[in-house]
């Protein structure tokens, strides 16, 4: 091994003092075990530094470095923390980097910087992730706000609004038994669609003879169904219905109801025998 100059230490082993060690490695960055050839080097000694140049950037952890098969040696940065996967922390493509043995690991020079710029990061990673859950927290605490969490506990009519992993829901099949999760039974909306452009209509009166027999929630106990003309109303539109009537009816009609193009379908257990008067409401979902 030739160098600039040399010193020998008592017992017969040379060390280098002042020498220019410079080589390419072209492990792959991928590649934890990394590979280097270097002129005039065949003796591994304590305090000896090198220089590599890496054709590839590091993306492993815990990598090696291989001087002239001299063993795989973890490499160090920032006192005992292997360098890290990505060239902020490591290094770049084609990055000249430094290195001192200390006779158990390779040591990358200017290692108080690396350790600035760890702790930065390692801040900044603490800080984002805290960030993130708070702003999830938000909208968790908003969205429950206008919806409770769906329960498998609980039955549903239909229209009734629940939150279930942060998004809100509105039932599309009346659920009258208590069951888990059911995606195929609600419909996902969002705060516009659910608080969109409302349009208002009362007193609407049903004749008796809008009311005829109809399977669509015989199920649930709702064997007739009245159909209301109701201008502006789509069938993409949410209704809402409250029922004044004072007959023998009371009591006997659906909390929910069905909008079509044109109007709104209303459902009843019994066949009103009066005219029913019912206030409307029908929400206008905004796409």
């Amino acid at each position: 091994m030739s160098f600039a100059a040399q010193i020998e230490d008592g017992n017969g082993a040379i060390s280098p003092i002042g020498s220019t060690l410079y080589g390419i490695c072209n492990t792959a960055a991928a590649t934890a075990a990394k590979v280097v050839t270097l002129a005039d080097f065949d003796t591994l000694l304590t305090g000896i530094t090198i220089h590599v140049k890496f054709t590839n950037s590091n993306t492993a952890a815990s990598p090696t470095l291989n001087v002239n098969s001299t063993g795989a040696i973890t490499i160090y940065a920032a006192g005992t923390t292997a360098p890290g996967t990505n060239v902020i922390t490591s290094w770049a493509a084609n990055g000249i980097v430094s290195f001192t043995y200390d006779g158990t690991y390779w040591r990358m020079n200017d290692t108080s910087a690396n350790g600035t710029i760890n702790t930065s990061l390692n801040t900044l990673t603490t800080d984002l992730a805290s960030e993130v859950t708070n702003r999830s927290n938000a909208v968790t605490s908003a969205v429950q706000q206008i919806a409770p969490a769906y329960s498998t506990s609980s039955t549903y009519a239909l229209n009734d609004l629940v939150t279930y992993n942060n998004t809100l829901y509105r039932c599309s099949t009346a659920i009258t038994t208590a069951e888990a999760w059911t995606a195929g039974h609600w419909t996902a909306v969002t705060v516009a669609n659910r608080l969109g452009k409302t349009l208002k209509f009362t007193s609407t009166a049903v004749a008796t003879t809008a009311w005829a027999s109809d399977g669509t929630y015989s199920a649930q106990g709702y064997a007739f169904r009245a159909s209301v003309a109701l201008t502006g109303v789509t069938s993409s539109m949410i209704p809402e219905v409250v029922f004044a009537m004072a007959d023998a009816c009371s009591g006997n009609f659906a909390p929910v109801a069905d909008t079509y193009n044109g109007g709104v379908y209303l459902y009843a257990s019994i066949k009103p025998t009066a005219t029913v008067t019912i206030p409307v409401i029908v929400c206008k979902l905004v796409n």
